[in-house]
């Protein structure tokens, strides 16, 4: 029984970790390119997934510790990646909102915001939360 809960709680942050990876990629194509334009509903199938996303966000982050004490040692993990990737993202979307005028203060921007700064938020909650 510990084997099967050990590769579930394996696969479901495998899972999660590439929900939220293909979020973030395609949070940033659609910014970018303007697909909203080509394909009217992927701004609202992105607003549709972002409480989602942070729900999975949530997850992944107690899953990544849970892995770490179940292991007793502390492996390489993409979180700090992650996060800096948005931070980067919102870096220069800001500085394209602000300095083009092709790109303005949309919903995809407001999302970009948003979960830039809740994983930021989430990020920093599980590194002050050190026993």
């Amino acid at each position: 029984m510990a084997f099967f809960r050990r590769t579930t709680i394996d696969h479901l942050y495998r899972w999660l970790g590439v929900f939220t990876a293909l979020y973030l990629i395609l949070i940033s194509f659609e910014f970018f390119l303007n697909l909203h334009l080509r394909y009217p509903t992927l701004e609202r199938l992105l607003d549709a997934l972002a409480e989602p996303y942070l729900g999975a966000l949530a997850v992944y982050t107690v899953l990544k510790e849970v892995r770490k004490r179940r292991e007793g040692r502390s492996r390489g993990y993409r979180g700090e990646w992650y996060v800096a990737a948005w931070l980067v993202l919102l870096a220069v979307t800001t500085a394209a909102v602000m300095f083009t005028a092709r790109y303005q203060f949309d919903v995809v921007f407001g999302l970009i915001l948003g979960n830039s700064l809740a994983s930021l938020m989430i990020y920093l909650g599980s590194r002050l939360h050190r026993p």
